[in-house]
């Protein structure tokens, strides 16, 4: 965020390519060449909504990527105040991380000079919310009032981009994990029943056999922890909705299959080293196992 901070002090104080910014306009901007950062937009913007959030004036929106290493990305915006509005000052912000996002409403206080003052208000409902919006809407026609639900599809993924590789990340933990598990538990399984095995076989199990047999109790391992987990992530989320009014979670029915296939490739993978290992064994040797 550093390197964005030094950008947006250029754009907003400095200058340029040897033009002094303070000459061109709002729409001019997007032709800036920062170093290593890229202007991808320079317009008017306000009053009204943007980028989900009710300014009260009108400023210049710049947005851009910075690119200070070969690996790295970082996006990040310049709201430039009317010359006669600007209090000569510059504020940054941001968060940090693979959490790093916009916090537009800290922008839209800051650029309205309201810092410090509340701009936005949370009111429960216990009965019809929507009408109860509506209400709002009639009383107050201008002011953005928005329903829980509509504010947090504005918190979702598709509007976090940074957020992506944090849960791909988390995803591929989780099927690393689920894989090591069911490994070591099948192997330590195959190992105990090495006498059980080789009954089996002596009596004219195929090695297919031994191998369906084990792959079928690992998918049976495999339903009851996701039967235990959705009852648990069910059981966190209405705590949570009761505790926490205003924080939403929503988990779409896409998202609950692809954890489900993905837990079961991850079993299956890790069940299939112990599953060839029990169909190798050979009856004679696994009956005389101690």
């Amino acid at each position: 965020m550093r390197s964005g901070a030094r950008i947006a002090l250029a754009l907003g104080l400095g200058a340029a390519s040897g033009t002094s910014l303070a000459a061109l306009s709002c729409a001019q901007l997007s032709s800036v060449t920062p170093e290593a950062s890229t202007i991808t937009s320079a317009a008017l913007a306000g009053p009204g909504s943007v980028a989900g959030v009710t300014t009260t004036v009108q400023f210049c929106r710049v947005q851009g990527t910075a690119r200070p290493s070969q690996d790295s990305e970082i996006k990040f915006e310049v709201w430039l105040p009317a010359a006669a509005a600007w209090s000569g000052r510059f504020k940054q912000n941001g968060t940090g991380g693979y959490a790093g996002g916009t916090p537009y409403a800290r922008l839209a206080q800051d650029i309205a000079g309201a810092d410090g003052r509340v701009s936005m208000f949370y009111v429960r409902s216990k009965g019809d919310t929507e009408g109860a919006r509506n209400e709002l809407v009639k009383l107050l026609p201008t002011y953005k009032i928005r329903s829980m639900a509509e504010y947090s599809t504005l918190m979702s993924s598709s509007n976090l981009p940074e957020l992506k590789p944090f849960i791909r990340s988390f995803v591929l933990l989780g099927v690393a994990i689920s894989f090591l598990v069911v490994l070591l538990t099948m192997h330590t399984m195959v190992f105990e029943r090495t006498r059980d095995i080789g009954v089996l076989r002596a009596l004219g199990s195929s090695r297919l056999e031994v191998c369906w047999m084990i792959l079928g109790e690992t998918l049976v391992m495999v339903g009851l922890g996701v039967v235990f987990g959705l009852l648990g992530t069910c059981s966190v989320v209405a705590v949570l909705h009761r505790t926490s009014p205003t924080l939403q979670i929503t988990i779409e029915g896409g998202w609950i299959v692809r954890a489900i296939l993905l837990t079961i490739a991850g079993a299956i993978a890790g069940a299939t080293y112990p599953a060839l290992r029990a169909a190798r064994n050979d009856p004679v040797d696994a009956l005389a196992y101690e």
